[in-house]
């Protein structure tokens, strides 16, 4: 079964973190979307594999809080809970980033990242919701 294709944007959770994953290194990056607003505010958490250059970006540039946009190949991963259940996590990869910042920013370009115009990481309460 093939993979969707899946854009979303949301701010990193977390630092990115890189691994060693056969030959190479992977980065992994963890983005909270958050749609709705009041009492139909729902998070959701996705986890982003990237690779090559890209993944070498995203360790320089990117920090918790920035805020991203992430394209790849979209699947669900089932894990083993601790309480025997099971979880269902939303992935992304063969992942691409790119700065996903307030209007006027300029986000997009071919290379797997652009440079940002201002601060890469905004404050809590530069979030209208």
């Amino acid at each position: 079964m093939g993979h969707s294709s899946i854009t979303i944007v949301g701010n990193l959770g977390a630092d990115p973190e890189s691994r060693q994953a056969g030959s190479g290194h992977v980065v992994e990056l963890r983005v909270a979307v958050t749609t709705g607003f009041g009492q139909r505010e729902c998070t959701t958490w996705y986890r982003a594999s990237v690779w090559g250059k890209p993944g070498e970006n995203a360790m320089k540039m990117l920090q918790k809080g920035t805020s991203v946009a992430i394209s790849g190949e979209f699947f669900v991963r089932e894990y083993g809970k601790k309480d025997g259940t099971i979880g269902y996590s939303p992935e992304i990869g063969n992942a691409r980033w790119a700065f996903a910042g307030p209007k006027g920013d300029s986000g997009g370009g071919s290379g797997g990242y652009s440079k940002p115009s201002r601060s890469s990481a905004p404050a809590d309460s530069d979030i209208p919701f």
